[in-house]
């Protein structure tokens, strides 16, 4: 993600944020190099002297190849860019009478019909990857309503295992009472110390039990409404300025308790 002022050198000349790749080839339909992650503003012999540093994993030049490359790149050693200021396009020299003039547009013609690849492959490559974005739609569509039948029985099953949580926290203090209330009134005894004991695992049980899911559903609840200007929000936001006041303040070698104080000194601060 680019934020801040990083944001304006990957702007390209459309005015959109982007990224500038340089990419090789073969004439088999598959890439050979990639170089990504420069700004989209950067220009492409940047790109390519970038590359050419890069000894280890640059593309290796076979001795009298060439690499065809385009016109925003400079002519060099192993690297021949067309002829500017001629046509150099396919559909320049498409139709009757629009043959090459002379050798410079015939080199440029020639040079054009070879990277031609670097088309097909990129269209190939976008094709791919929209039949890859429009599977993974029709995927999460599939299984949207097959995760809604299973989030009803997931409830369900929660319903019937675990029942009424607040429910099972009151019935089992009730029960603890009880057995208490008899052994204050009947007298201590091996039976209703034992009924006292498993009791109150049950009650622990429970507590644990609630605990955990308050904890589940504060953490929903958070991710459903923390961000938003809502009720929750804000109760949240007096919770916690509750729980931790500014007691003191230092200004200077002076410290100060007086909420007074304090308040005025953090007005005229900002």
């Amino acid at each position: 993600m680019i934020t801040g002022c990083g944001v304006s050198s990957y702007r390209n000349r459309h005015r959109t944020i982007s990224q500038n790749v340089l990419v090789a080839c073969n004439f088999n339909l598959e890439f050979m190099y990639v170089l990504s992650g420069w700004e989209g503003l950067a220009h492409d012999s940047k790109l390519l002297t970038d590359t050419l540093t890069r000894r280890r994993t640059a593309p290796k030049v076979p001795q009298g190849k060439y690499y065809l490359v385009d016109c925003g790149f400079p002519n060099r050693c192993q690297f021949l860019a067309p002829f500017q200021g001629v046509r150099y396009h396919l559909y320049e020299f498409g139709g009757q009478g629009r043959d090459p003039a002379y050798e410079v547009e015939l080199f440029n013609l020639c040079r054009a019909s070879l990277r031609n690849v670097m088309e097909r492959i990129f269209a190939a490559t976008r094709k791919l990857t929209a039949a890859t974005t429009k599977m993974s739609c029709d995927i999460r569509w599939e299984a949207l309503p097959k995760l809604k039948l299973l989030k009803k029985a997931l409830r369900r099953w929660n319903w019937e295992v675990f029942g009424d949580i607040a429910l099972n926290v009151t019935n089992a203090n009730e029960k603890v009472m009880l057995i208490q209330d008899r052994i204050s009134t009947e007298g201590f005894s091996d039976d209703l110390f034992r009924l006292e004991s498993a009791a109150l695992v049950d009650l622990n049980n429970v507590l644990k039990q609630q605990e955990t899911f308050l904890k589940e559903k504060s953490r929903v609840r958070w991710l459903a409404e923390g961000d938003w200007n809502s009720k929750f929000f804000h109760s949240l936001l007096k919770r916690r300025g509750g729980n931790k006041p500014l007691s003191s303040i230092q200004f200077g070698k002076n410290i100060s308790y007086d909420p007074i104080e304090i308040g005025e000194h953090i007005s005229s601060f900002y």
